[in-house]
């Protein structure tokens, strides 16, 4: 049997179709917060969760979600919070 060439024109495209259903929503990218009620699962150490029922922000550390700011970081009489990175 002889090989057979079949030759397609990919510059007369036919008419578009209908939009598709959105996909699921993909991972968290790197450095984001993610923003939700419950706290989120699957993420590696480092994750940081905006909780939007208490409004407080949590960073995943040793698989546990810990306060970013405790209450031992105190604002200086100016109003700024000064983060020391060895509180988290």
């Amino acid at each position: 049997m002889a090989d057979q060439t079949i030759k397609i024109n990919l510059s007369q495209a036919g008419p578009k179709g209908p939009q598709g259903n959105q996909g699921p929503q993909g991972p968290p990218g790197a450095g984001g917060v993610i923003k939700q009620a419950t706290p989120p699962t699957g993420l590696d150490d480092g994750a940081m969760w905006y909780n939007t029922t208490n409004d407080l922000t949590y960073i995943l550390k040793a698989g546990v979600w810990v306060r970013f700011v405790d209450e031992q970081m105190i604002a200086d009489s100016n109003g700024d919070l000064n983060l020391n990175g060895g509180y988290f």
